[in-house]
């Protein structure tokens, strides 16, 4: 990787892929949304003091996805067309309440302006793009990584436009004959070796209403005993993609499942969410009937629970990881169980009120 361009930074994840990657590329070019650069620049400057890294080899400039050449001048989309060999597009809106037409105009569109602007790349380039195993939408049952294209529909807008913009990703791979690697990572939470993170949703709102639920509500367990849990700490997709993305491309384009390939069921997570957060595991298990009626009656939206949250709680969908397990073999890097970090999980969420702070005696990389 000679000059890595990159979206989607000061991002949770882009800030530790990029971490990863700073020791395998010689330049980096991180396109920035205006409102994000001061963000940008603290994030690079402590990347720089914490990994020795030089502040030279990477510059941020301002961009739109949104917007055709990305919103770039002339002279510097010229320079990049030239120089660029390797784009990394991670940018997108992550929000399972968004509206259409916002998360149509960046997700789809952002990707189709991303791909018109490398097909124009002058070098060979490889293009990685950050899905999410969400496009499998309302799917159930095992889901392979090769597979995309279904009928059962979306739960919300979030899914079906990053469904649509990995078509256009898929399409243009063919009709450009471009090397590509698509990446659909889980739910993403914090390192599994210091907790840290940037943001307390996904998994993390199971820890609020633990919280909020008042005795003898939380001595039950009000996981589905048949739902898998898609978490998947930061460190391990960054370290997933970093090595799939330095290794030779075998095939054009290539799918990679970043999930825990025996994931624990919800149950089971609350379980020892409740054993961390509270000091003790549940006395017994909801019923499911009672489960579904609390989400039809607004119960859980009364203790912090989002109703865009509700179906992922009874959504049975699990994801083939073979292409993952078979190209990261003999890396070292596999998907720790969720045994093996939640201690360190809630810890940071029961210590830090507000995610970000990053600990100093624990690195990530």
């Amino acid at each position: 990787m000679r000059h890595v361009l990159l979206t989607g930074f000061p991002g949770f994840l882009a800030g530790v892929l990029l971490e990863r990657l700073v020791h395998k590329m010689e330049r980096a070019t991180l396109l920035v949304e205006e409102k994000f650069l001061e963000a940008a620049q603290n994030r690079l400057q402590e990347l720089v003091r914490v990994q020795g890294s030089s502040a030279e080899a990477i510059e941020v400039i301002s961009g739109d996805i949104t917007r055709p050449d990305l919103g770039l001048d002339d002279s510097v989309a010229q320079r990049l067309l030239e120089e660029v060999d390797t784009v990394f597009h991670l940018a997108a809106l992550y929000d399972l309440a968004v509206e259409k037409d916002l998360a149509h105009r960046v997700n789809v569109d952002g990707t189709r302006f991303v791909g018109d602007f490398l097909v124009r790349i002058q070098n060979p380039v490889r293009y990685h793009y950050v899905s999410t195993v969400v496009v499998a939408g309302r799917r159930t049952g095992r889901v392979a990584e090769d597979e995309l294209e279904h009928s059962c529909g979306f739960h919300n807008y979030y899914e079906s436009t990053k469904h649509e913009a990995e078509v256009l990703v898929r399409s243009l791979s063919r009709e450009a004959s471009l090397s590509t690697s698509i990446y659909r990572p889980g739910s993403v939470v914090g390192c599994s070796r210091s907790g840290w993170t940037t943001k307390y949703d996904g998994p993390y709102i199971a820890l609020k209403t633990l919280l909020k639920m008042p005795w003898p509500l939380h001595r039950w367990n009000h996981g589905a005993c048949d739902v898998p849990f898609l978490g998947v700490p930061v460190d391990f997709i960054a370290d997933a993609i970093s090595a799939l993305a330095s290794r030779p491309q075998k095939e054009l384009c290539t799918t990679y499942h970043l999930t825990d390939p025996d994931p624990p069921k919800l149950n089971e997570t609350w379980d020892l969410f409740s054993q961390e957060l509270l000091g003790h595991r549940s006395r017994g298990q909801v019923p499911e009937w009672i489960l579904r009626l609390s989400l039809r009656v607004g119960f859980p939206q009364l203790l912090g629970l989002p109703s865009s949250m509700a179906p992922y709680l009874h959504h049975r969908c699990e994801f083939d990881c073979s292409n993952t397990l078979r190209d990261l073999d003999g890396t070292g890097i596999v998907c720790p169980s969720f045994e093996e970090y939640v201690e360190v999980m809630v810890r940071y969420f029961r210590d830090h009120r507000e995610p970000g702070v990053r600990p100093k005696t624990v690195t990530i990389s």
